[in-house]
C-alpha cells in the first residue's frame, strides 16, 4: 500500500443494546398478570369466622369497639392478605366494620414486593435457560409452573378458628409455632416441581428436535 493511499476508517466493535429498566419480556408480563390476579383474589376474599362467645369486650372484639356486646352467635368476616385488613361483624341485627390501616399499607408493600419478586424469578429463569442452553419455552413453562404453585398456596387457604391456613402440599398459619417448617417444606417442594417442569419441558422440546 502507498503512502497516499487513503486509509479506510475503522469501526468500533458493535456493542450490545443494554435492555431499559423497565421492558419486560412478554412471558413476564404475563406472569406479573396472574400473580396479580392471585393477590387481588386473596384479598377481596370474606371468609367467613365464627365465634361462640359471652360477655363484653371478649377477644377478638376488645379492640375494635367498647361499646359493642358480643353475643352467642356473633359472625364476623375478615379481608386482607395476608394481614387482615378489614373486619366487618354482625351482632343480632347491627353491623359494624374496622379498618386497620397499618396492616392495609403493610398489605400494599407485601404485594409489590410480591410483583418485584416475581419479576426477578422470571428473569433469573430465562438467564438460567440461556447459560444452560435450554430453550427459552422451558423457561417460560417453568415461570407459570411457578405460577400455578404461588396460586395453589395462596387459594388453598381456609379458615381455621380466629387463623386462616394456607400452604400446599404442607398447611399451615401465622399462628403456629413451627409455621417455618412448614412453609420451608413448601418452598422445597415447589422449587423441586419448578425443576420437574422444566426438565420435562427441555426433554420434550429436544424430543421433538431430533425426529424433526
Amino acid at each position: 500500500m502507498g503512502e497516499g493511499t487513503p486509509q479506510e476508517p475503522v469501526s468500533p466493535a458493535a456493542t450490545p443494546r443494554k435492555r431499559p429498566f423497565f421492558q419486560f419480556h412478554l412471558s413476564t408480563a404475563v406472569v406479573l398478570m396472574f400473580v396479580a390476579g392471585v393477590l387481588l383474589w386473596a384479598n377481596l376474599q370474606t371468609p367467613l369466622k365464627s365465634f361462640v362467645m359471652l360477655g363484653r369486650g371478649s377477644p377478638p372484639f376488645q379492640n375494635l369497639s367498647p361499646v359493642v356486646s358480643v353475643h352467642h352467635g356473633t359472625t364476623t368476616n375478615a379481608q386482607g392478605f395476608p394481614f387482615e385488613v378489614r373486619e366487618y361483624y354482625t351482632v343480632e341485627t347491627e353491623d359494624y366494620s374496622h379498618w386497620k390501616k397499618g396492616y392495609l399499607i403493610l398489605d400494599i408493600l407485601c404485594a409489590a414486593l410480591a410483583l418485584l419478586l416475581a419479576a426477578g424469578a422470571c428473569r433469573f429463569s430465562q438467564r438460567c435457560a440461556e447459560k444452560m442452553g435450554w430453550s427459552p419455552n422451558t423457561a417460560v413453562a417453568a415461570q407459570f409452573g411457578a405460577v400455578a404453585i404461588f396460586a395453589l398456596n395462596v387459594m388453598s387457604g381456609r379458615p381455621v378458628g380466629l387463623g386462616s391456613h394456607f400452604g400446599w402440599p404442607l398447611s399451615w398459619s401465622g399462628r403456629d409455632h413451627d409455621a417455618w417448617a412448614a412453609i420451608a417444606w413448601d418452598v422445597a417442594a415447589g422449587l423441586w416441581c419448578i425443576t420437574v417442569i422444566g426438565v420435562i419441558c427441555e426433554w420434550l422440546i429436544r424430543r421433538r428436535e431430533r425426529s424433526s
